[in-house]
């Protein structure tokens, strides 16, 4: 018999408005997502979205025409990319935390005709913009706004409000309008995070975009309508827009909404989620909170804890080394403290998803050994989000996985990952140089990562092709990896990895600001001198993992941790490497100079 799922994608074609409209047909009454104040079934979405698409077309959109979202992650912002899409609008989110800079950019480069905003702290930011970018004819704003700041601006409701009134005339007004959406037609715009130069726009097609929903069907075929995920990541980002939201419009789960990231603790006691997936940063600050809870605890609770995670993480390996599992002992590890530390997670969630950046082998385990499967993906903007992934029964722990259903996946003869497949974008919006360095004639993504792969077909990332460092003694070092492992060192948020061309490697580390006011809080010595003592120790544990010519020899602290604000920092919270080492070059000399000790003063 055949699944739900893959019914959906047998009688639901390959346009996204065909897909949405399949699962709400399937599944109508059951819950499409949450929030603190309200909730929604699939039909009611279907209905919402359905308004403001025709709401939009009422107000002059025409198809072809471009929409560009501001705002978080809420329910508005799927509400309104549905409807754009379904009347054959391309939709291109804009980070809510980039600057005037950075969204007059993305409105001029997309060509955006209408602008959604989120309330009036976005408003403000677009008029200080939008002036200077004739073609925006209309803004919509989510929230109570001053309307008379603007003739341009109207309220999300009056659109929603429109289409109400279209569809009491014409129930099949928005049926009609997907019916004229080619597969090969343009969806989505995303814009990429920018860490070597100005973002570029992918262009994903709807049949990109389906093809990635049926992966997901071959690759997570337990979930459906009965699971839930929190839906946190910015949905101008791959993998909230593509892999969360249309993910779970394929496979039927619900989102609960949390628009800041800062509330992702206290969502998870609301949500109870049977699914999470993150960035590695979000696993690493539970792990890191973890450790510290269990180091404020008695001798005796420490010791208990410490070896019920022990317990756990030898369990998980014995498992993939197909050992025999102490059984008796992990049951009492789960009652001492691995059932208790689920708990943190909401106490339902059954597997998470990990990728976009490298993960410490560390976390991993530690999400095995707690007894929460973790399966790391892999992927990149340009091929829809996904290349490859681990999953139920086809998972080892510090490789990426395989090559995900329907693609072909090599390694150049440097070691490049090349990758082709349904999901690869149709190209940068006004780039085409750019696009023919990425996709080839025969096309191939070439995705800048290196790789190995093992004898059963699985990936393992182990550099930047454009980020190696190549120290004066000649070692080529892969500056990521050794970043992977500063991360781990308590207080520490992000870290940078700096040598090219120098006779040892340097790091810039920079601090968590909540971690540090706790740190801060417990301090008995002076704080710089127990700081610098503390950060001295945990990098000197971080070396004796690395080789020799790896090793930190020279190490301080940003003045300020690395932002989005201060161009450190991109939208999706990867390090700019140049941008920190241009701000930074002092700091970065010094160390080489032997101006500075081996360690800076310390920063709180």
């Amino acid at each position: 018999m055949r699944t739900e799922r893959q019914q959906l994608s047998d009688v639901a074609g390959v346009t996204l408005p065909e897909r949405f409209t399949a699962r709400a047909a399937l599944t109508p009454a059951s819950t499409a997502y949450r929030t603190d104040a309200t909730s929604a079934t699939w039909n009611e979405l279907a209905h919402r979205a359905a308004a403001f698409g025709l709401g939009l077309a009422e107000l002059g959109h025409h198809p072809g025409d471009t929409v560009a979202i501001l705002g978080p992650t809420r329910p508005e912002w799927t509400i309104c990319d549905i409807g754009a899409i379904g009347v054959g609008a391309v939709v291109a989110g804009i980070y809510p935390t980039l600057n005037h800079e950075g969204i007059s950019y993305v409105l001029e480069h997309s060509g955006a005709t209408t602008l959604v905003v989120a309330g009036p702290h976005e408003l403000d930011q677009v008029l200080a913009v939008s002036n200077g970018v004739p073609r925006i004819e209309r803004i919509i704003a989510w929230d109570e706004v001053d309307l008379s700041r603007d003739a341009r601006v109207v309220t999300f409701e009056s659109v929603v409000a429109r289409g109400v009134a279209t569809l009491v005339l014409d129930p099949d007004a928005f049926t009609r309008a997907g019916d004229r959406i080619a597969p090969s037609d343009p969806a989505f715009i995303v814009y990429t995070s920018g860490t070597t130069g100005p973002p570029k726009g992918a262009v994903l097609t709807h049949a990109n975009v389906t093809a990635v929903m049926d992966q997901m069907n071959e690759l997570f075929p337990m979930l459906g309508p009965d699971d839930t995920t929190i839906a946190f990541l910015p949905l101008a980002h791959v993998a909230g827009h593509v892999l969360e939201q249309y993910g779970r419009i394929q496979l039927g789960f619900s989102a609960f909404y949390c628009p800041d990231v800062k509330h992702i603790v206290d969502a998870f006691g609301d949500a109870k989620p049977t699914l999470f997936g993150s960035v590695p940063r979000v696993f690493e600050k539970v792990l890191a909170r973890v450790d510290e809870t269990i180091a404020h605890e008695s001798r005796l609770k420490r010791s208990l804890a410490r070896w019920a995670l022990a317990t756990g993480v030898s369990a998980s390996r014995g498992r993939r080394e197909r050992r025999r599992e102490p059984r008796v002992r992990r049951a009492i590890a789960e009652r001492i403290a691995l059932r208790t530390i689920r708990g943190a997670f909401g106490g339902r969630c059954k597997l998470f998803i990990v990728g976009a950046a490298p993960v410490a082998f560390e976390v991993l385990e530690f999400c095995e050994g707690i007894g929460i499967p973790i399966y790391e993906v892999y992927g990149m903007t340009e091929s829809s989000s996904l290349i490859s992934a681990n999953r139920p029964g086809a998972c080892k722990l510090g490789t990426v996985g395989r090559v995900v259903p329907g693609g072909e996946l090599v390694l150049g003869a440097d070691g490049e990952v090349l990758f082709r497949g349904p999901n690869n974008f149709r190209g940068y919006l006004h780039n085409d140089e750019a696009t023919a360095e990425t996709l080839d004639a025969d096309g191939w993504l070439h995705t800048g990562d290196i790789g190995e792969m093992d004898a059963d077909g699985f990936l393992k990332i182990v550099d930047r092709k454009k980020d190696l460092i190549i120290t004066a003694g000649g070692k080529n070092i892969s500056p990521s990896n050794i970043e992977n492992v500063l991360r781990q060192i308590p207080l520490v948020g992000e870290a940078l990895v700096h040598g090219d061309r120098r006779k040892y490697l340097t790091a810039i580390l920079s601090l968590d600001k909540d971690e540090l006011q706790r740190f801060a809080a417990a301090a008995v010595l002076p704080i710089e001198q127990r700081l610098r003592d503390f950060l001295q120790h945990h990098v000197d544990l971080a070396n004796a993992k690395l080789s020799h010519f790896e090793q930190i020899q020279r190490w301080t602290i940003a003045p300020e941790p690395f932002s989005i604000e201060d161009g450190t920092l991109t939208p999706t919270l990867k390090v700019k490497r140049k941008a920190v080492e241009a701000k930074y070059a002092l700091l970065l000399n010094e160390m080489y100079t032997g101006e500075a000790a081996a360690t800076s003063n310390a920063h709180s």
